[in-house]
């Protein structure tokens, strides 16, 4: 039997430098992670007997317009968006099963045939950012709510996509859904949401990558298994929802499960958002045994539940950028030194990584956030670029109505090509002139685009010799 867990199998992985340290205030107990050698990769996807998953199509949403209206974010989506809106993602799925031990052995496909092994992960989690500057492209969300860094919001609700399938002989098995959210400012604050630094080089051709990642105990003799620790009782919502065959029969036109939970959590501005999903199984079985047998049937031998992702670009990586915290992770069943922390999709270094985003789903409420905005915005902070044409230095202009926690500047070439870029920092109240050097740009015409807080302005920029 090939060996699902061999790292010597896949030998395709980068080396990642990672120093972590835990601190658990209970107790004073503290766990310190040496360097990380090798972040393992599972190459090899699960087999899928169930449906087909490249027929997949989100659950249908009305569009809320206007400020203050509520709405949905889904990183699956936004990337799609940011892609050209083709729904190309949609043809990159992928299902994985959720097991709450290495026990019991699942199908799996190396493109030679169907093979059985452990299953290898635990949980799923995603960080929420809101106010990503993809979740607010005035072409594509132009309109909708706007959540910057200076406000606050509610969590109304999720959705979560998988799939979720009973052994019709064994009726009066009660499964478990366990859904744990929590949000925090990313700072570092023990037992809340906190920033993940590598080292100096990544897969992503950046030299400084910070992203987001929680707590979470895994203690199987705790009623809070696979919930997230906190800091306090105030910034967290779990559930533990009793899974059923009304449950398992109730799917979309695709056959993917649609599990929509409300969870009215109120949220401080400049707070992330963290969910995780956890299975916990009400049968029994021996050691070794397999969940499922392929050619006896769609039914399953246990009841079990299987999470749904999507490649943003299939066999290649995914395009992620300094201080973006939207991204997905796993907890395995580690051999890593990773110990109880999810590790994010990033980390696994292979471009055929088959779990980058999970497809779930939050809707947002925000009382004082006003809509995306096409032109408004624009004509209300005076963004100007002067002298455009230009040879070799521009300033770019802006009457800023409230401070600006976050400006970047880029300029792509015409294809698309990102060839520079500047983090402008935190500015203030009023009038600001900020000049960059055009370094190396040889003479054409050019996109620049400025991003205020998550709103994104564009404008044409002419470079002459």
């Amino acid at each position: 039997m090939c060996s699902f867990l061999s790292i010597e199998k896949f030998n395709l992985m980068k080396k990642i430098s990672l120093f972590l340290i835990i601190v658990l205030s209970q107790g004073s107990v503290s766990a310190q992670f040496n360097p990380i050698p090798i972040v393992q990769n599972h190459l090899i996807k699960e087999h899928n007997i169930f449906s087909d998953i490249q027929n997949f199509k989100p659950k249908e949403r009305s569009i809320s317009i206007g400020r203050a209206a509520p709405r949905w974010y889904s990183i699956v989506d936004a990337v799609d968006k940011s892609n050209g809106g083709q729904d190309l993602i949609y043809a990159n799925g992928n299902i994985g099963t959720l097991w709450e031990d290495s026990s019991i052995n699942i199908p799996y496909d190396n493109g030679g045939g169907v093979f059985y092994d452990n299953s290898w992960i635990t949980s799923i989690a995603q960080v929420l950012d809101p106010t990503e500057p993809r979740f607010n492209d005035i072409f594509w969300y132009a309109g909708q709510a706007h959540v910057n860094k200076n406000m606050p919001y509610t969590l109304d609700s999720v959705g979560i996509y998988g799939l979720y399938r009973r052994n019709p002989n064994k009726l009066n098995i009660v499964d478990t859904l366990i859904v744990s959210i929590i949000h925090g400012d990313s700072s570092g604050t023990i037992f809340d949401i906190n920033k993940l630094n590598t080292g100096p080089s990544t897969s992503y051709s950046t030299t400084d990558l910070r992203f987001a990642y929680s707590f979470i105990e895994l203690n199987p003799y705790s009623l809070e298994q696979f919930e997230w620790l906190s800091s306090n009782n105030t910034n967290n919502y779990s559930i533990r929802l009793p899974l059923t065959a009304a449950i398992a029969n109730d799917t979309l036109s695709s056959g993917i499960n649609y599990i929509e939970l409300p969870v009215n959590l109120s949220v401080p501005a400049g707070n992330l958002l963290n969910m995780s999903v956890s299975f916990k199984s009400g049968d029994t079985w021996p050691v070794g045994d397999s969940l499922m047998v392929i050619g006896a049937g769609a039914d399953p031998k246990y009841n079990n539940f299987r999470f749904l992702s999507f490649e943003e670009n299939a066999g290649g990586f995914g395009s992620y950028e300094e201080n973006h915290f939207n991204a997905s992770s796993l907890l395995t069943i580690d051999t890593s030194g990773w110990g109880n922390i999810h590790v994010p999709s990033y980390f696994f270094t292979s471009a055929v990584f088959p779990y980058e985003l999970h497809y779930f789903e939050w809707k947002l409420n925000c009382p004082a956030c006003w809509p995306i905005l096409v032109e408004d915005f624009e004509e209300q902070i005076g963004f100007s670029l002067s002298p455009n044409p230009v040879t070799d230095r521009i300033n770019i202009r802006m009457s800023l109505g409230q401070r600006a926690e976050k400006v970047q500047s880029s300029i792509f070439s015409m294809t698309g090509k990102l060839v520079q870029k500047h983090d402008l920092g935190t500015l203030e109240i009023g009038q600001q002139d900020v000049q960059i050097a055009l370094v190396d740009l040889a003479a054409g015409l050019y996109l620049f685009k400025l991003d205020v807080d998550g709103q994104r302005l564009e404008k044409k920029l002419l470079v002459r010799e």
